[in-house]
């Protein structure tokens, strides 16, 4: 089950993001140049969750800077609402599997057909999938 944090502190992130299901995260390289990508997203306990392939690129410079920016945008990365300054961290498989499933079943239930493709296809291609926790 997922902790309930007090919504004050991520109500920025949040109103943000409200009434749309995917975000632009920006994260940065050591040399601090930004990079965007357009990731689903929702929203459980009062944070924000994103799922992405293990061996993304993201997921390294996450583990480098957490230091994130967000904006809502549409699947193309184009801007829908105000930037917001975030935190990102990576989920650990080994000591947060019950958050992990619990977050890729919800994903499941938002995309029921769209969710076990992209499992299946993963699969195939020998790619696995990870969650990435946004908080202010």
């Amino acid at each position: 089950m997922v902790k309930t944090i007090r919504p004050a502190k991520n109500k920025p992130l949040l109103d943000a993001l409200k009434g749309h299901n995917t975000l632009n995260l920006i994260t940065y390289y050591p040399s601090g140049k930004a990079v965007a990508t357009p990731l689903e997203f929702l929203e459980l306990g009062g944070k924000i969750y994103a799922r992405t392939r293990t061996s993304s690129y993201k997921l390294k410079r996450i583990a480098k800077n957490p230091r994130v920016r967000v904006f809502a945008s549409n699947q193309r990365g184009s801007a829908l609402g105000p930037e917001v300054e975030a935190r990102a961290r990576i989920l650990n498989p080994d000591k947060e599997s019950a958050l992990i499933s619990e977050v890729m079943a919800a994903f499941k239930i938002r995309n029921p057909l769209l969710h076990p493709l992209m499992l299946f296809v993963d699969q195939r291609r020998g790619h696995s999938r990870n969650v990435v926790e946004i908080s202010q």
